[in-house]
């Protein structure tokens, strides 16, 4: 009976809700989250006005295409639920 009790409880804390961060600056620590948070609150829309926050692609490089589709795509989920009107 114990287990079954401890599966529920296990079962219920993997179910909530997940937080994955990704590092998309490895070089500078830079994750997808804090680049989300800048095009949500702060109204970032390109790399340009990234680099003016987050010294991202400032060493390698690598990691502007990856912003840049992140921007993207968290612009493009946010425009879904604001109203047009």
């Amino acid at each position: 009976m114990k287990r079954i009790q401890i599966r529920t409880i296990i079962n219920r804390v993997t179910n909530q809700e997940r937080i994955f961060t990704m590092f998309v600056c490895i070089c500078k620590g830079i994750t997808d989250h804090q680049i989300k948070q800048l095009v949500t609150e702060s109204g970032v829309g390109s790399i340009r006005e990234l680099k003016q926050h987050l010294p991202l692609g400032s060493q390698c490089g690598t990691c502007v295409k990856v912003a840049q589709n992140i921007i993207d795509n968290t612009i493009m989920d946010e425009s879904l639920f604001k109203e047009v009107g």
